[in-house]
């Protein structure tokens, strides 16, 4: 049987003594390392570095192996976009964000073939609820088999687990009042962001005092809908304006016209005096 030795992610349990690691693992990201038969986690490896007995079977004939001493940081790949952090904001103007994750590549292990080298890559996924889980080792990558993806050096690795959220912050959840009734009002907390560790969600209180904010009474979709009443009504006072200059200046020529027309009718009368 074998295990994967990794410390990848920097946010898992501390890996076990460099003493009891093989000599080929210390320093590396990822490692693969043979155990006694029948041993499925020994002493010094604990559950959350061990991987399925398959995961470094092939070409490795029970051989201890770094598969990845450094590591880099990537977006999840595109088989993998379900897990990808979906956000929205509602009515109130708050976004809502859950899931997400992120990649973990350990490249430079040792020699594969055709002067490859081997290379791990660990897709974390954010779910807060599996706080206790194992890793899974990945033959098929979306509609094709991982090796057709990356090649036959590249062992993927997918966990679902808390430690890929990010960590908890003031930002990750949001406050929740009632109306303010007679200068109290009670607040409630909760997360926005699925997140993990970090700063707890503060407790809910009762009686706060407040005072009533003009701005708080509307959502932004009644302050857009009075933007945009607002705006019609400057375009409708704007056309009843232009109607009543024009009106105004109608008016002023029609009374010129029969001021004119007047004298004309007066005029003859005049000239027979």
């Amino acid at each position: 049987d074998q295990v994967m030795v990794s410390k990848a992610t920097g946010r898992m349990s501390p890996g076990p003594p460099s003493a009891a690691v093989p000599l080929q693992c210390i320093g590396a990201y990822a490692c693969i390392a043979p155990v006694a038969e029948g041993v499925r986690a020994p002493t010094h490896v604990t559950s959350e570095y061990a991987a399925p007995p398959d995961f470094g079977s092939e070409g490795f004939r029970a051989m201890t192996h770094n598969v990845g001493s450094s590591r880099g940081f990537e977006d999840l790949p595109e088989f993998l976009k379900e897990y990808r952090a979906l956000s929205s904001y509602d009515s109130s103007g708050i976004l809502w964000r859950a899931g997400g994750g992120f990649t973990v590549v350990m490249s430079d292990g040792a020699p594969c073939k055709a002067g490859a080298r081997w290379e791990t890559r660990l897709y974390m996924v954010c779910d807060k609820s599996k706080v206790e889980s194992e890793p899974q080792y990945l033959t098929i990558c979306g509609d094709a088999k991982c090796k057709e993806i990356a090649g036959e050096c590249v062992r993927h690795v997918l966990w679902e687990s808390a430690v890929g959220c990010p960590l908890c912050t003031s930002s990750s959840f949001v406050e929740l009042g009632t109306a303010c009734v007679r200068g109290v009002r009670n607040v409630s907390y909760e997360y926005a962001q699925e997140c993990y560790g970090g700063m707890p969600l503060p407790a809910d209180a009762s009686n706060v005092r407040c005072t009533v904010d003009i701005g708080e009474l509307f959502t932004t979709a009644d302050k857009v809908a009075m933007g945009f009443m607002g705006i019609l009504a400057i375009i409708v006072i704007f056309i009843l304006a232009e109607r009543a200059l024009l009106y105004k200046r109608l008016y002023s020529r029609y009374k010129t016209m029969q001021l004119n027309a007047g004298r004309s009718r007066a005029a003859p009368q005049n000239d027979d005096l």
